[in-house]
């Protein structure tokens, strides 16, 4: 059993790195320039997926 938390928290910790490598790309888009809506819109949803996504790893 432990070893099917072991492999979900690797799987979990992979996403996030993934989802975190892309909004880094997003934010650099952004830092070019500042009124993309479009790019700020993105960041905000995928931020709050990122952060829905963690509580419920941990929550659950």
């Amino acid at each position: 059993m432990s070893e099917a938390y072991m492999t979900r928290d690797e799987t979990i910790n992979y996403c996030l790195k993934l989802m975190d490598d892309e909004l880094d790309k997003k934010n650099k888009k952004l830092q070019e320039d500042p009124d993309d809506f479009d790019v700020k819109n993105s960041i905000y949803t995928q931020e709050s997926i990122v952060t829905t996504n963690t509580f419920y790893t941990t929550h659950v």
